[in-house]
């Protein structure tokens, strides 16, 4: 939607975005499935191990608010994490908006604190494992993969108190037991989000509680990220994958060579020339898309960068013919 911004950071850096297809098979009700096909967007985002990661959310013009609130649920592996939410007075007044959520809200020693949210890989194993262990594992690794974000739009606001904010143990999340390649190799599922040490929160937080405009199921907006390691995007074909290393050359003596191994020199030369044509042609079509590139900004065919008309004409050879008079008396 215009003017509402929602990007997965590292190191105050969006990650660079893969878009994909939605996946809304699950729901069954057809008029709530046309609605989400309309708001929903996927991306496959690019992590590391051991990074730590924020959701950077931001509203600004050109976007209308046409309710007294908007809500921003986030959500990391199937598990609630926070909503920030937006008032109309705010917007009006300020002309912008914007959030960073680092990561769960827990209460420790009566006092409010975040838990940082840290990418961690998914140990796997191949070995047979009795049916119902795959089966708890599968349901482990169901919903881990996923960041999501859904906007809700909000009639009201009621204050409310810390009564129901989760304590820190519920976000501790342990990757590093084993789980069988069943439950991941579906959604090639390479990294989990475990939970950092408490960081005490500096800002006042307020509680509330809401009161949909639209109902529960009918958000405005859901952005899913799904999370995965580089060598997992580049087996899903989304992001190129390295080329492979050339073949070493066979090892032939010259003095005793045979029919076969002049056969297979002969072959192998002719792979390399393949390559090196192919290479030739690569660079052609950069070079023409880099002289395209060069017409769209308006560069004359004889004026160089800098609009000198002169340096391109001096490498052309003159054409015309000079005559002299002998006609004259001297």
């Amino acid at each position: 939607m215009t003017g509402i911004t929602i990007t997965v950071r590292v190191n105050g850096q969006d990650l660079p975005e893969y878009p994909t297809s939605n996946d809304l098979q699950k729901l069954q009700n057809k008029r709530l499935k046309r609605h989400m096909e309309k708001v929903t967007t996927t991306h496959y985002i690019e992590v590391e191990d051991g990074a730590t990661f924020e959701v950077f959310l931001s509203v600004e013009p050109p976007y209308r608010m046409d309710c007294p609130m908007l809500g921003f649920r986030v959500f990391v592996d199937g598990d609630w994490i926070q909503e920030p939410t937006l008032s109309r007075e705010v917007y009006e007044e300020d002309g912008k908006w914007s959030e960073i959520v680092t990561g769960p809200a827990v209460e420790v020693g009566g006092k409010l604190a975040y838990r940082p949210m840290i990418f961690k890989p998914v140990a796997v194993t191949e070995f047979m494992l009795p049916r119902a262990v795959i089966a708890q594992h599968v349901k482990k690794m169901q919903a881990v993969g996923e960041i999501i974000v859904e906007v809700h739009r909000y009639k009201c606001a009621i204050k409310s108190d810390r009564s129901n904010l989760e304590k820190e143990m519920v976000w501790e999340k342990d990757y590093e037991k084993e789980v069988h390649l069943k439950s991941v190799v579906k959604g090639t599922v390479t990294e989990g989000v475990v939970y950092g040490d408490t960081v005490e929160a500096n800002e006042e937080v307020e509680f509330l509680k809401l009161k949909h405009m639209d109902g529960v199921d009918y958000m405005r907006i859901q952005q899913i990220f799904k999370y995965r390691n580089k060598k997992a995007l580049q087996s899903l074909g989304v992001i190129e994958s390295p080329p492979p290393p050339p073949e070493p050359l066979p090892e032939i003596d010259k003095e005793t060579i045979s029919a076969d191994e002049t056969l297979l020199l002969q072959q192998y030369l002719a792979k390399l020339r393949e390559e090196k044509k192919v290479i030739k042609q690569e660079e052609g079509i950069k070079h023409r898309n880099e002289l395209a590139s060069e017409s769209s900004l308006g560069l004359k065919e004889d004026e160089n960068e800098d609009g000198d008309p002169f340096r391109r004409s001096l490498r052309r050879k003159r054409r015309c013919t000079e005559v002299i008079d002998l006609t004259g008396d001297e």
